[in-house]
């Protein structure tokens, strides 16, 4: 279909410690510290074919699963999924557009456990030479 763009993506990832030494056998069998088990993006845009070609939205999301801050497995980050939208008019030789990034203010953290960004709107202006 002309106009449309799709992405996605998934990843699955069973990272599992089989085999350590001394004290840390207890830990033989844990999942891997920072290894979300399951990664799925998404993203679609569509950009108008008619006499109002260049003006365009785009919509996504991104899930990632739970994962372990130590190897110890006691401690997890919990899964999220976060939302993004864009609208765009596009030129040949500018662009202007407006993204959300996490629109329901998702509260969530990076496998390291450092807190990420609520809501965020960014407009972007482009010009080509």
């Amino acid at each position: 279909m002309p106009g449309l763009d799709i992405t996605a993506g998934y990843a699955y990832n069973d990272n599992r410690i089989e085999k350590t030494s001394g004290a840390n056998k207890a830990i033989e069998g844990n999942k891997a510290q920072d290894a979300p088990e399951h990664v799925v993006n998404f993203w679609a845009s569509y950009k108008l074919q008619n006499k109002l070609k260049g003006l365009g939205a785009g919509f996504g999301a991104n899930y990632v699963d739970e994962s372990y801050l130590t190897t110890a497995n006691t401690f997890y980050i919990p899964s999220y999924t976060i939302y993004g939208a864009i609208v765009f008019y596009k030129q040949p030789t500018w662009r202007v557009g407006l993204k959300i990034d996490n629109l329901t203010n998702e509260r969530y953290w990076s496998t390291w456990g450092a807190p990420q960004a609520p809501t965020t709107v960014l407009g972007s202006l482009t010009f080509k030479f």
